[in-house]
């Protein structure tokens, strides 16, 4: 960094993020800001260790090292085979060395450091709201998809039912009515482990619950038609949804099992 042209946004600019690590600052990047040598920053460290806890200043790994030299704006690392890796400072290690530093320029430049690391945080903060928002908007249009699509379902699943009732009754069931809600009851506990409101299910739930009515709907129409008793008409669609039940079970039982296999674990480094 150049001392000549020390500003909020070249701080900012000198602010380095990676996956796992608070938001830091390179050791020598502060000694500009702080005019000092970088030899500086290190011996102070040394100094006042009890200041300077992990949270606050930590040496940055031979991958993340690696990882910033690569990058063109971080090419001047010290050769880490000369040096070792390079220090990294968080906001509270770069507030503390302001106040351990025996320079004229640390408290001007830490007020500079804290509001760099502010607006950093600030645009961070923002930026997870409009992703947040992002995928909220998604959902809910997943969600007013499914909803739709299962609507139809529904609709078509009550003429089915409506004829399967009538059916029923002409076989001399006194009970037909009940198969009204018998049937959405047997989807549902079979796919959904209840009856829940259709209002208070996901959009993949009212997919699944869809597809599950949809199929007990075929299956009493194909039962119906080869003029099977409607108890067996019945049991056919109730089949018809356990076999789908039993499908994704199989599914997500792979699916665990290949999660947890020894070539899909972390192996120590």
């Amino acid at each position: 960094m150049n001392r000549q042209l020390v500003t909020v946004q070249s701080i900012r600019n000198a602010i380095i993020s990676l996956p796992g690590r608070e938001p830091f600052m390179l050791g020598q990047d502060l000694a500009a800001v702080y005019e000092v040598e970088p030899r500086a920053i290190s011996q102070a460290v040394k100094r006042n260790q009890a200041r300077f806890p992990d949270d606050f200043v930590f040496r940055l790994t031979d991958e993340e090292t690696a990882i910033l030299k690569s990058q063109i704006v971080t090419s001047n690392l010290p050769d880490r085979a000369n040096r070792g890796n390079p220090l990294g400072f968080t906001r509270s290690g770069a507030n503390m060395l302001s106040t351990v530093l025996r320079s004229p320029m640390a408290a001007q430049r830490s007020v500079e450091i804290m509001r760099a690391f502010s607006t950093l945080e600030e645009r961070a903060a923002r930026e997870a709201q409009r992703r947040a928002r992002q995928a909220e908007r998604r959902a809910t249009l997943e969600w007013q998809q499914a909803r739709s699509i299962g609507k139809e379902m529904r609709h078509q699943e009550t003429d089915t039912i409506r004829a399967f009732v009538e059916y029923a009754r002409s076989q001399g069931s006194r009970n037909a009515d009940r198969y009204y809600l018998a049937i959405t009851r047997m989807v549902n506990a079979i796919l959904l482990d209840g009856t829940p409101n259709r209002d208070a299910l996901d959009a993949g739930q009212l997919t699944l619950l869809a597809a599950g009515e949809r199929l007990a709907g075929q299956a009493l129409q194909d039962a119906m038609g080869e003029g099977l008793p409607y108890r067996a008409c019945f049991q056919a669609a109730k089949m018809r949804v356990v076999a789908l039940g039993t499908l994704l079970a199989g599914v997500r039982g792979q699916t665990m099992l290949a999660a947890n296999s020894p070539d899909c674990l972390p192996r120590a480094g």
